[in-house]
């Protein structure tokens, strides 16, 4: 189970319902606690160290509950973006991705594009794969030059796909498959969080490349959003453009 921007009681009644040892649960407390005293300031540098320290927790009863009280943190606090900084850095490749797990629109636009250009470079594929999604998820058009270069380079077959997604749907605001037959897929995250409407029909009959090209794809791109696209469900809230 995982959260992003719940509150602290929703924390500790999904911690309640855990069946896990009375020290991890309380752990798991001690981390919402500390995320309080952060927001209040409260020996603050204190409380985001502990903080952390459970974000990188073994048992993920702590850390799938610390790690988004870090990040929420992060979104208004430097010290807390310090942190998730730092977490991008350590040795285990497995954290570093959970860096970037919950980057979102409140932190600055400026630190996540930061945060992702270095993790780009990142010696797990893995982890160069995730910061490519969270690039396109984040509608981060600024790092384009270097998803260019990175699929250049990047040997990885996952990674390179997720390279290739993320070009075509930052650049052109779509993508095309073609596996087990034509598939296209839309972004719909102009306006706000969102993601991509795939589709294999249109107006009842199978979609093909041909068929696009003679349709227009700005055309059915757009009586797709308009009729089938899920809007996104908030404006973007970036705040440093």
């Amino acid at each position: 189970m995982t959260f992003s921007h719940s509150s602290p009681g929703d924390f500790r009644s999904w911690i309640d319902g855990r069946h896990e040892s009375d020290e991890l649960k309380q752990s798991a407390r001690d981390a919402v606690d500390d995320y309080e005293s952060a927001l209040a300031d409260c020996n603050a540098a204190d409380s985001v160290d502990r903080l952390y320290d459970a974000a990188i927790h073994l048992c993920s009863i702590v850390w799938e509950v610390a790690l988004p009280l870090l990040s929420q943190l992060a979104g208004s606090s430097e010290l807390a973006r310090q942190r998730i900084q730092r977490l991008s850095t350590e040795r285990n490749s497995e954290l570093r991705r959970r860096s970037i797990q919950y980057l979102d629109d409140f932190y600055p636009r400026s630190f996540c594009i930061q945060l992702l250009h270095g993790l780009l470079q990142d010696r797990s594929a893995k982890v160069r794969g995730f910061a490519v999604s969270r690039i396109e998820g984040l509608g981060l058009v600024e790092l384009l030059p270097n998803l260019k270069t990175a699929l250049h380079s990047e040997e990885n077959k996952v990674a390179r796909f997720e390279l290739d997604y993320a070009l075509c749907m930052l650049r052109d605001g779509y993508y095309e498959m073609h596996r087990s037959g034509y598939c296209l897929a839309i972004r719909n995250a102009d306006s706000g969080p969102g993601g991509a409407v795939w589709i294999r029909n249109f107006r009842g009959k199978p979609l093909s490349a041909e068929r696009v090209r003679e349709l227009g794809i700005d055309v059915l791109c757009r009586e797709v959003l308009d009729n089938h696209g899920v809007k996104p469900l908030r404006p973007w809230q970036w705040k440093d453009e």
